[in-house]
């Protein structure tokens, strides 16, 4: 029995021993596992991440997905389309072809980029690559010479985004929309496109920017110094992973040519303008039925605020969502659908692309207090500049009339029947009349103009010159800096901000 209990014991040592001399084999083998693992990780994401390797192997799987575009349309020729003999004007020499009825149109042409999005053979590109014109017809040529007519779907003149469809059931390269929204200031991109028709130009840079706004209602350009020229419009904007972030839309530049500052329209917004140029040929943006304006610093004081954050409503429609919802004039939009509103560029990307229909709810600061609502938004029909047209013209007349006075670097009088036919103001629009603005004060960098008509001073109504006079003490003596002048201009009210340090009864 204990000879028994004696080799077991032996056996039993012996099998520690060999499995303690294993273990540093063991180990060996699993650090050399871990080394090997940890070294592919940079040849892993060295194509995502790292351009140290170069971009080639990205440049060889997107590129088949870039095309060039040529467009040749009918446009009108603004210039006399014919021979003109030099002393026509002079002895009135009848022209030779005097009898034939002229044509003002010629043919114009234009290149491009584009990418195919999908295997259907959808394209996007700039709407200004396809311009205006009659007779548009498009042709598209991928890298390897292949050349497709092309068929416009639908355009989104505001977004300066262009749909199209090839004409072909050849399998095709197509490249995905990234998230633009994850992009930030110093993340490599590349561009392909067609500059200067060169074809296939490859240009890689970081983003050097993001919400640039440079024109635009919509404008929330991201910015890159990849080399962007003429002829990259509509070209694709890519991330490390090879998705698309942006399309290529403009350049700053003094000579044409690039000097480092390009801008791209982020992805996000080009999705959801394809996906609705698809379904319904035509863009569907969120509208809410107000005026606003920037709350500049001088705005937010006539307010008592300390922060100039947010949209000014200046003028809300009869019977639009906003008046549905229970919005005024005045009212400070703070925030729109759980999204801070910083801007009123900013409030007009959140509605634009809020779906129709969609109940939202809206802070504003209205009377010192913050007030929430409930609104539902409506289909947008109507340009965003529409209403700024109307506010164009005007000029500078200087007035005699003993009825006026000179407040605030203005020649400002009561209305009168002269002052109305002088300046064409509509009968039932009452107020104070600017006459005059000095071309060198803070009310002509303002904006103001002769033939404005001051209707509201801050929260007091203006009817005539002491109320105006009245208004601005008001204000002064709440220790406000400025004041908000809400004003009608050729039938279009809108509201300036003017300082009333200087004011002097």
């Amino acid at each position: 029995m204990s000879q028994s209990v004696t080799m077991k014991k032996q056996a039993s040592v012996k099998a520690q021993a060999m499995q303690v001399n294993r273990l540093p084999a063991m180990i060996l083998a699993s650090l050399i596992m871990v080394a090997m693992l940890m070294a592919s990780i940079p040849a892993a994401l060295s194509q995502t991440t790292n351009p140290a390797n170069g971009f080639a192997d990205l440049v060889d799987r997107l590129s088949p997905a870039v095309v060039n575009i040529r467009v040749v349309k009918t446009v009108e020729d603004n210039r006399r389309n014919r021979r003109l003999n030099p002393f026509r004007d002079f002895f009135n020499v009848p022209n030779e072809n005097e009898d034939e009825e002229e044509d003002n149109r010629r043919q114009e042409g234009s290149l491009g980029s584009g990418f195919f999005i999908d295997a259907e053979g959808h394209i996007v590109t700039n709407n200004h690559v396809i311009g205006e014109g009659e007779d548009i017809e498009i042709t598209v040529t991928l890298p390897d010479g292949r050349e497709y007519d092309a068929n416009l779907l639908g355009r989104d003149e505001e977004l300066d985004i262009a749909l199209l469809k090839a004409v072909t059931t050849d399998n095709i390269t197509f490249v995905p929309f990234g998230n633009s929204e994850n992009m930030r200031v110093g993340d490599w991109v590349m561009a392909i496109g067609n500059p200067f028709g060169l074809g296939g130009t490859v240009t890689a840079g970081i983003v050097s920017g993001r919400n640039r706004d440079v024109g635009g209602p919509l404008s929330n350009f991201i910015q890159t110094d990849a080399s962007i020229n003429r002829g990259n419009s509509g070209g694709p904007m890519f991330n490390m992973d090879g998705e698309v972030v942006g399309v290529n839309n403009m350049i700053f530049s003094p000579t044409g040519g690039n000097v480092g500052i390009g801008f791209a329209i982020p992805s996000n917004m080009v999705k959801r303008s394809v996906d609705q140029l698809k379904e319904f040929g035509r863009t569907r943006r969120g509208w809410i039925g107000v005026s606003i304006l920037p709350l500049t610093k001088d705005l937010a004081e006539s307010f008592g605020l300390d922060e100039a954050k947010g949209a000014y409503v200046t003028s809300v429609v009869e019977g639009g969502p906003a008046e549905e919802a229970g919005m005024k004039v005045d009212d400070i939009i703070l925030m729109f659908d759980g999204q801070e509103v910083a801007s009123n560029s900013e409030l007009v990307r959140v509605v634009s692309n809020t779906n129709v229909g969609e109940t939202v709810r809206v802070r504003v600061f209205r009377d010192g207090e913050i007030v929430t609502l409930r609104l539902t938004t409506k289909e947008r029909e109507a340009n965003l500049n529409a209403q700024q047209e109307a506010l164009q013209g005007g000029g500078s007349s200087s007035s005699s009339d003993d009825n006026s006075d000179e407040i605030l670097d203005m020649t400002v009088s009561n209305m009168t029947d002269v002052i109305r036919q002088r300046f064409d103001i509509a009968g039932g629009v009452d107020g104070v009349v600017v006459t005059d603005v000095e071309r060198i004060s803070d009310a002509a960098r303002r904006g103001l103009r002769a033939g404005d008509v001051i209707l509201q001073i801050n929260n007091d109504e203006v009817a005539t010159l002491d109320d105006m006079h009245n208004a601005i003490k008001s204000a002064k003596d709440a220790g406000r800096g400025a004041i908000r002048m809400r004003i009608n201009r050729r039938g279009v009210e809108t509201v300036f901000a003017l300082s009333i340090e200087n004011y002097e009864d």
